[in-house]
């Protein structure tokens, strides 16, 4: 079923040109209309994160970048739809696990913890938890909820957390914190720790670069930012600065590249035309950070 969702939402979302999404989506975005009805549209949802296979797969590639360590606090920047990742990584040997988000848009149905839970058991992993109820579950997990972006990173200890990681994330937090986020991702890390971080500095209309032809102006007011589309339009080697100055070293793992850029730089702001096409056939890419 998971299958056969996921390729109905992709024809969907082939099937409408870039500027109907924006259309569509800041249209349907700013009815008085609870987020998780939004959620139910193939516009609206934030990735596969309900498919456990999907969510483990996701998981053990970040957890790799660590050399499999045992008796870790780990963070999950962008959890989105489900927390999984609270019993994936209690299965790994978690002591703590925080997953932090900039709204609380998880499901607390059960039934899909459940079957997180049975996958982990067929998968050979020792998990004991109470799938009693949701409050449970993450209590035995001893995993914490926290949906207040920015301010719930700030609001963690000094040097607390062993292992960070995020999937297709940091592209969507706001420009004017890209920078703050990262400084309390590196106050909040021991020395001793890492951070892997998958980012895709697509267009999430169409996949190519159709976001970089607006002014900052228009992309960065509350109107766009709060539609539903929005990605901070930071580009590969204008990141890896912002990683370096918030204290980091960078380990670039691989890159994934465009033969052509997808969008003619003829049609891009004025502002991105300045950039190298090196710069800009940088589709998405994979980095691990530490101190």
């Amino acid at each position: 079923m998971d299958k056969i969702l996921a390729k109905l939402s992709g024809l969907i979302k082939k099937s409408i040109p870039w500027y109907a999404k924006i259309i569509i989506k800041i249209f349907l975005s700013h009815f008085p209309v609870r987020h998780k009805i939004w959620r139910m549209l193939p516009l609206f949802h934030y990735g596969p994160m309900q498919s456990f296979q999907y969510a483990y797969s996701i998981f053990t590639k970040h957890f790799s970048m660590t050399k499999n360590m045992s008796s870790f606090v780990c963070l999950e920047l962008g959890p989105g739809d489900s927390l999984f990742s609270a019993l994936i990584a209690r299965a790994f040997g978690s002591k703590r696990v925080f997953l932090v988000d900039v709204e609380d848009c998880a499901s607390r149905s059960m039934i899909i913890y459940h079957s997180m839970y049975s996958f982990l058991l067929e998968k050979g992993y020792n998990l004991e938890v109470d799938l009693s109820n949701f409050d449970n579950l993450m209590r035995s997990c001893r995993a914490v909820y926290l949906t207040s972006g920015l301010q719930s990173l700030m609001e963690l200890p000094d040097n607390s957390v062993d292992f960070i990681f995020s999937n297709a994330v940091l592209e969507h937090i706001r420009r004017s914190e890209f920078l703050p986020t990262l400084k309390e991702l590196h106050r909040i890390l021991k020395p001793t720790g890492i951070c892997s971080h998958v980012v895709d500095l697509r267009d999430h209309l169409g996949g190519g670069l159709n976001h970089l032809r607006f002014s900052n102006l228009i992309w960065e007011s509350d109107f766009f930012v709060k539609s539903g589309f929005y990605t901070n339009r930071i580009r590969f080697s204008e990141m890896l600065s912002f990683f370096e100055k918030a204290g980091f070293k960078i380990n670039v793992i691989s890159k994934n590249i465009w033969n052509k850029l997808p969008t003619p730089k003829s049609k891009l702001h004025k502002q991105f035309c300045q950039l190298s096409d090196q710069d800009l056939n940088i589709a998405s890419f994979i980095v691990s950070l530490t101190f």
